[in-house]
């Protein structure tokens, strides 16, 4: 008989266990420590970094001089070159009225608008014939007495005389013979002015014009100066352009700028109706020969030929832009008006340094100032604005334009 005998397992105790783990977790915390403290032994400083200053990047246009003729544009608004309102002279009832008499309608010089009735006048005249007929038989027997007169008195002294005296002037007739002279002078002058009233009676146009007022219809009875219409030549219109003294002075404005009598300055003129617009060839005329005091302006005088010649017309009225023909300039530049700053000041990079450069500015023309002095040929023009600079500051050019 076997007999089997099992010995136990030693086991430990709790606290002996504890203490095992306990002293493992701390070895593997120290462990843990000189590893991560040799990481960061092993990883490179880094320096602290001192930011280097950056140049700001400018764009520029380089100079070129040389010559322009400038251009200095308006606007104004059109008006006729002349305006009239028509009134009859003699009165009497409206017999006829032009159909064109009506605002808008054309009329030509010299057209029939109106006609008085004329019997009145026409009778006039008649007697006016009839007076002049009898104020001629009049004169007649006035020198046939006067002759007769005269002849008398030389028969009267000429029996043993040789010298025969001139006769008296009441025996010869003379104040007779001049109150019959003067009454058919006056006589005549009555007719003249029958007809004249006769050719009031029709009121014609006094040259091509476009109707803009009414006020008479057939039958109407007319009384003198009572207005019947009022016109506006079509021939010719006028633009008036308020121009200060730096924009005049490079104009030719005859009586202002050269001498009256001479050809002004050409013009362009530009209109616009709806999507449509027209352009007009012009003249400057004169200056209106005042200064506006408060605004200092000068208003020049600009006229177009045959403004409804075109579609759309010039009409009075009409807004319209004009491109005034100037003065021819050597040893310019233009420059964009962007780039001059304040107190006629631009910015002129040169070997990596920005520079404030004064300059003479003839007239600012669009979107260019014309620099007529203070710039050299090769002069980089700075036309990017920047929020801080000074005066002899670094910059970097990105580009260059040539401006001419």
């Amino acid at each position: 008989m076997n007999e089997t005998s099992d010995s136990p397992s030693p086991r430990l105790g709790f606290w002996p266990r504890m203490i095992i783990q306990g002293v493992f977790l701390l070895l593997l915390a120290v462990g843990l420590f000189f590893v991560v403290r040799h990481l960061a032994a092993m990883k490179p400083r880094l320096g602290r970094a001192v930011p280097q200053p950056t140049a700001p990047v400018v764009r520029t246009v380089t100079v070129r001089p040389g010559e322009r003729r400038l251009t200095i544009h308006a606007e104004g608004t059109a008006r006729p070159a002349a305006e009239v309102q028509i009134s009859p002279q003699v009165s009497g009832k409206a017999v006829y009225v032009n159909p064109s008499l009506t605002p808008g309608g054309y009329v030509s010089a010299g057209e029939l608008l109106v006609k008085i009735e004329p019997v009145d006048y026409e009778l006039a005249v008649t007697l006016a014939e009839a007076r002049v007929a009898d104020a001629e038989s009049k004169l007649a027997m006035a020198r046939e007495e006067a002759n007769v007169a005269v002849k008398e008195w030389g028969e009267h002294f000429a029996q043993g005389r040789e010298d025969v005296p001139e006769p008296p002037p009441l025996v010869a007739k003379k104040p007779q013979l001049e109150a019959a002279e003067a009454n058919l002078k006056a006589q005549k002058a009555n007719l003249e002015k029958a007809r004249l009233n006769l050719s009031r009676t029709a009121i014609t146009a006094p040259f091509d014009a476009v109707i803009t007022d009414k006020k008479v219809g057939v039958g109407q009875t007319l009384a003198v100066g009572q207005a019947i219409c009022t016109m506006h030549a079509r021939n010719t219109m006028e633009i008036v352009l308020p121009l200060d003294s730096g924009q005049v002075g490079w104009v030719r404005v005859p009586g202002l700028t050269v001498p009256a009598g001479e050809e002004g300055a050409g013009a362009v003129v530009r209109v616009r109706a709806g999507d449509r617009t027209e352009v007009y060839d012009g003249k400057v005329v004169r200056a209106q020969g005042k200064v506006d005091p408060a605004t200092r302006l000068v208003d020049v005088v600009v006229r177009v030929e045959n403004p409804y010649a075109k579609t759309p017309p010039l009409t009075p009225g009409m807004f319209a832009s004009v491109d005034l023909e100037g003065e021819a300039l050597q040893n310019v530049a233009a420059v964009p008006r962007l780039a001059l700053r304040q107190g006629g000041i631009l910015w002129v990079a040169k070997d990596g340094k920005l520079s404030f450069r004064k300059v003479e500015v003839a007239l600012l023309e669009g979107n260019d100032a014309i620099v007529s002095g203070g710039l050299e040929p090769g002069d980089q023009v700075v036309v990017s604005d920047l929020k801080e600079v000074t005066d002899g500051m670094t910059v970097r050019v990105a580009n260059g334009e040539q401006a001419e």
